[in-house]
C-alpha cells in the first residue's frame, strides 16, 4: 500500500485470499468473534451527550455501515465502513505478525495504529485501493475535521478528543492542503461522519451477515473466485 513498507513477505492462507466467499466469512467472523467487547471511543449515546453509556465495537461497525448505506451509493464506501475498524479485531498472532512487517512511511513500527495495520490487512485479503485508503484514513479523517470545522471538535466524546492529542492533534495547513490532494478525500470524510455517528446505544441496525453479499461482490470484483 501506498505509504507503507513490508519487511517481508506475508502469506494467507490461499483457501482464504482466493475465494470471495471464505475471505467474506473471515471477516464477518472476525467482526463477530472479537467485536462484542466496548468500544472505548464509543463510550456515549451521541457525540454530544454526557451519558457514560457505550456501544460494542460490532454495533459501532455496523451502525457505521447503517449510516454510510444512507449517505452513498457507492459500494466500496460501505464495505470500507462496515470493515474500518478491522484492526482491532485480527487476531493476535496474525496482528503480532503483522505489526513485526508493516511500517510507516519513516519507517516506525511503534506509531502504527489500527487504522493503518487494518487496511494492510484488508489489502492482503484482497480488497479492493480505495476501501483500504478509506479505512487507513478514519483516524487522519478526524484530525482534517477538527482543522476545518470549528464545531467539529466541540462534538467530540471525552474518549474521542484523548485519542486525538495521541493521533497528532488537528492537521497543519500543510497537512489540508495534502489531504484535499489526495484521492478519495470526500469519500474518507464521510466515513469519518458516519464513524462519528454511530455510537447510538439500542439503534436497530442490520446484522453482520446482511453485507455478505455486498463483500462478497466486491472481491469478486476484485479477481476472487467463488
Amino acid at each position: 500500500m501506498p505509504g507503507l513498507t513490508t519487511t517481508t513477505t506475508h502469506h494467507l492462507a490461499p483457501s482464504i485470499s482466493t475465494s470471495a466467499s471464505l475471505t467474506a466469512t473471515h471477516v464477518l467472523n472476525l467482526l463477530s468473534t472479537y467485536g462484542a467487547d466496548d468500544d472505548d471511543d464509543c463510550a456515549t449515546s451521541s457525540s454530544n451527550s454526557s451519558s457514560s453509556d457505550s456501544v460494542s465495537q460490532i454495533a459501532h461497525s455496523l451502525q457505521t455501515a447503517h449510516f454510510a448505506a444512507k449517505e452513498t451509493s457507492d459500494p466500496e464506501t460501505l464495505v470500507a465502513a462496515l470493515l474500518h475498524d478491522i484492526g482491532q479485531f485480527i487476531p493476535m498472532a496474525e496482528l503480532t505478525e503483522l505489526a513485526m512487517e508493516v511500517k510507516d512511511a519513516d519507517g516506525n513500527l511503534a506509531r502504527i495504529g489500527h487504522e493503518t495495520l487494518g487496511a494492510e490487512y484488508l489489502h492482503r485479503l484482497g480488497f479492493s485501493g480505495k476501501v483500504c485508503a478509506l479505512v487507513a484514513a478514519h483516524v487522519p479523517a478526524k484530525r482534517f475535521l477538527c482543522k476545518v470545522d470549528r464545531g467539529y471538535y466541540a462534538g467530540l466524546s471525552a474518549a474521542s478528543r484523548k485519542s486525538l492529542s495521541e493521533q497528532g492533534g488537528p492537521m497543519s495547513e500543510r497537512e489540508v492542503d495534502e489531504w484535499k490532494r489526495s484521492g478519495w478525500w470526500e469519500d474518507k470524510v464521510r466515513l469519518r461522519r458516519c464513524d462519528d455517528r454511530a455510537k447510538v446505544v439500542g439503534l436497530a441496525v442490520d446484522g453482520v451477515q446482511a453485507y455478505r453479499g455486498v463483500l462478497e461482490a466486491h472481491l469478486r470484483a476484485q479477481g476472487l473466485g467463488d
